[in-house]
């Protein structure tokens, strides 16, 4: 059985994740030169500080567009996905949630920054609802091609991903929780770098899925 618009929608979504982990890399570089034209300001290096700020700057720019190209893709290929299998609806009305989540936190971010821990915390949920139901739809769609290794490599990804999902979301809260007292500042930061390390981890997880999923529905 063939699932065209599925097979559309995933092969788009694996590449909005491919893109998202450029965008990531690229950021993090631009952050990296940036502390760098930092160094060089308080050293008064202004030939080093021209080019680490213009580095930087390139960096984020160009790190900001793909971010917005892979967001733009990700949604365009649940919608595809969705047109063969009802998982994928669902998975989008969680990224719009989140968008409204995002959108409400920058206003309180400096209103009420408790009120916008608690949004974070919700846009986490959001984000692990949508994986979810991605990795659920994919599923579906492999019952129906009767495809029962892809149901069983799927089904323990959904609960191996729930998990570590989960433990990043406690993670961010116990964050939110330290890092106020300079006493416990130093748990905050690890707690910071676990998330970092798990997110990793189930991103690649997720990644390899999706190519698995990809080949079963070519």
């Amino acid at each position: 059985m063939k699932f065209e618009n599925a097979y559309k929608g995933v092969k788009r979504i694996f590449s909005a994740e491919i893109l998202s982990l450029i965008y990531a890399v690229t950021l993090g570089c631009g952050l990296i030169f940036g502390l760098a034209t930092s160094i060089a300001a308080a050293e008064s290096s202004e030939g080093i500080f021209v080019i680490f700020g213009t580095l930087s700057l390139v960096l984020m720019i160009g790190g900001g567009v793909i971010g917005i190209i892979a967001f733009i893709l990700k949604i365009v290929g649940i919608s595809n996905a969705a047109k063969d299998e009802p998982a994928f609806s669902t998975a989008l009305a969680f990224i719009f949630i989140s968008i409204v989540l995002l959108c409400t936190n920058v206003v309180f971010q400096t209103v009420s920054p408790l009120v916008a821990d608690i949004s974070n915390t919700v846009v986490k949920c959001c984000e692990l609802a949508c994986t979810l139901f991605i990795i659920q739809g994919v599923i579906n769609l492999a019952n129906r091609c009767n495809n029962a290794d892809m149901v069983r490599k799927g089904n323990n990804i959904f609960k191996v991903i729930l998990a570590i999902y989960t433990l990043i979301i406690i993670a961010h809260i116990m964050v939110a929780i330290f890092r106020a007292n300079p006493v416990t500042a130093s748990i905050a930061l690890i707690l910071m770098i676990t998330a970092m390390v798990l997110a990793i981890v189930q991103y690649l997880m997720f990644l390899s899925f999706l190519a698995k999923a990809k080949k079963m529905l070519a």
